[in-house]
């Protein structure tokens, strides 16, 4: 007797430790939610990946749809999550107000008795403009390579601030990169100081270093180089035999 006595007591413990865990308006119903926030849905950004979960609360767990449903988030483009929120154990959505809940950065509202929640977003920031790259091409460690590349910063400003470069009916922004020179030469001075009649008046050699300084692949500066060597009419003159004549300027 005393047997079953103590089970009795041990399964009425229990149940009551079962019951005090178990949220309840002291009726024995489930409590309204009370939780407003909906965390872990943050505003869309261009080239984001769209969340799909919320942040799990005490008292709720969630899923997010968007629309329009792309991965990643475009440009100038308003999205619009759909929030489907499921309530813990002894919780309800019974009870909770229309436009109850809140997410931030955004315009949020759900119909009352309801945890389905649609929260607005403000428009994604717009595409950055494409651009046209140019070289600046000097000797960067010089004065005459540093007002290069200040003017071509003033032309860029001012181009961009005009509205950029219409290509095709798209507007283009110019953008810069620096391209720096640096000469080297091998003379004999005893011919240019007349010296030594059996020294030519001449550079024996010349090399041109380039360092550019853009975001490209090796291979890439490779071409540029080559490019440049094949289309600068100074290094075509420089290394090839151009007849030269000399005058007087009388005017």
């Amino acid at each position: 007797m005393k047997r079953v006595l103590y089970l009795i007591i041990a399964t009425l413990l229990v149940m009551g430790l079962v019951l005090a865990g178990c949220p309840s308006n002291g009726n024995g119903e489930d409590t309204t939610v009370t939780t407003k926030a909906i965390q872990g849905v943050t505003p869309p950004a261009t080239g984001d990946s769209p969340v799909t979960t919320i942040t799990e609360t005490a008292q709720f767990t969630g899923t997010v749809s968007w629309s329009p449903d792309d991965d990643p988030f475009e440009a100038s483009t308003v999205y619009t999550a759909t929030i489907t929120l499921t309530a813990k154990t002894g919780y309800t959505f019974t009870g909770v107000s229309a436009n109850f809940f809140t997410v931030s950065g955004a315009t949020a509202t759900n119909a009352a008795d309801s945890g389905v929640v649609e929260a607005v977003f403000p428009e994604t920031a717009a595409a950055p403009a494409p651009k046209i790259t140019f070289a600046v091409t000097g000797p960067m460690t010089f004065i005459q390579g540093l007002d290069h590349w200040a003017g071509a910063e003033m032309a860029r400003d001012e181009i961009n601030a005009a509205g950029g470069v219409d290509v095709g009916g798209v507007r283009h922004d110019i953008a810069l990169e620096k391209v720096e020179s640096r000469y080297e030469g091998d003379i004999d001075l005893r011919g240019l100081l007349a010296l030594s009649a059996d020294v030519p008046v001449r550079y024996q050699s010349i090399r041109v270093y380039f360092k550019i300084e853009a975001d490209i692949p090796e291979a890439r500066k490779e071409e540029l180089l080559h490019l440049a060597q094949k289309y600068s009419p100074v290094a075509v003159t420089v290394s090839q035999a151009t007849p030269v004549s000399v005058h007087m300027d009388k005017s």
